[in-house]
């Protein structure tokens, strides 16, 4: 995997044989990763993966923005993306996507209700441990693990709106007009102010992020899979409607862990802001574009649900295992954290 992870960022074009080579190297992986069950192999799924995804959300730079790498970084996702979704297309997933119902009015009401049941609704990630246990270093390494989503949010909301009209295109216009910071010039644009958040904690994105924890590589990964292809689009909006669902109320524990840490109100601006925009961007998404969407056949229902349902099932297994991954960091003060929490 080391050739085909330097050949990703090269600042030439990958030739025939390396394409072609690049596509059998991925085979390999995906057939030790999911058939022969080897950790090692799957981690290196993952890994290449997130560095292929990693392009389509950096800053275009020169030489790098004329260099033609589409053929390349299209062959491989060709083989990887179709094993990550066949991942987390599981038998009780689909169990539970034959029981969606065709009238629209009942599926909206079906699918809030499976969202609400399901265990990633109110983990105990955040209910007791975010909200009560959580130290200053391990919400540091929380906040880190985190960037596989907040800083690409509003470029992943711009490739939704491709191809929309009416309601949805409208919602998810206001919606990225409101991560622009809605009206407010750069001060307010959401993803700067989550910067200010990791900026409290002495998080730097080029230094820290290098080395996330699997299983946040893995949420990273569908994510980006489902915010920058076309052919999953109604997955998309079942994925990302549960995501702006879910935030709110997420957001809350930060916001009540960060107090309770003594860390400076400044740090929170992002956090405040999405409790109660979210809200009205929730109640809008399922009404102005997973409803009307949802209303063309069974289908298009089937698949918002399949998103939804994978947003739901890999979110649970993220946060099942980041008390485990945060725990040594319980142990750790660094003094520019002690500094921080000193100053609030």
């Amino acid at each position: 995997m080391n050739d085909l992870a330097k050949l990703i960022p090269r600042t030439e074009p990958a030739s025939d044989d390396e394409i072609f080579n690049a596509r059998e190297t991925c085979r390999q992986i995906v057939g030790a990763a999911f058939t022969g069950l080897d950790a090692h192999a799957y981690s290196e799924f993952h890994s290449l993966l997130a560095l292929v995804y990693e392009q389509d959300f950096q800053p275009k730079t020169w030489p790098k923005i004329g260099i033609d790498q589409r053929v390349l970084v299209s062959t491989i996702k060709a083989v990887l993306e179709p094993a990550l979704l066949r991942e987390f297309t599981t038998v009780a997933l689909q169990e539970t996507v034959a029981q969606v119902p065709n009238d629209s009015a009942a599926y909206l009401l079906w699918l809030k209700q499976v969202i609400a049941e399901h265990p990633a609704s109110h983990h105990p990630f955040y209910e007791q441990f975010i909200a009560t246990d959580v130290t200053v270093s391990q919400l540091r390494s929380f906040l880190i693990q985190e960037t596989n989503l907040d800083p690409r949010f509003d470029d992943i909301l711009c490739q939704l709106q491709f191809g929309t009209s009416g309601p949805a295109r409208l919602e998810l216009a206001s919606n990225y007009n409101d991560e622009m910071g809605g009206g407010l010039g750069a001060a307010g644009v959401h993803t700067d102010l989550f910067r200010q958040s990791l900026r409290h904690l002495d998080i730097d994105l080029e230094r820290d992020t290098k080395d996330v924890w699997l299983p946040t590589k893995v949420s990273g990964n569908l994510t980006a899979m489902f915010g920058t292809n076309r052919e999953h689009f109604f997955k998309a909006i079942g994925y990302f409607g549960v995501v702006e669902h879910l935030t709110p109320r997420r957001m809350k524990r930060v916001v009540q862990a960060w107090r309770r840490l003594g860390l400076p109100e400044s740090g929170i601006e992002y956090q405040k802001l999405h409790i109660q925009i979210d809200a009205k961007h929730s109640q809008a998404w399922f009404a102005n574009i997973v409803g009307p969407y949802a209303a063309d056949s069974i289908e298009v229902k089937r698949q918002i649900a399949i998103g939804a349902l994978i947003r739901l099932n890999s979110s649970q297994l993220y946060l099942d295992s980041l008390p485990g991954y945060l725990a040594p960091a319980a142990l750790q003060t660094p003094g520019a954290l002690n500094k921080s929490a000193a100053e609030a």
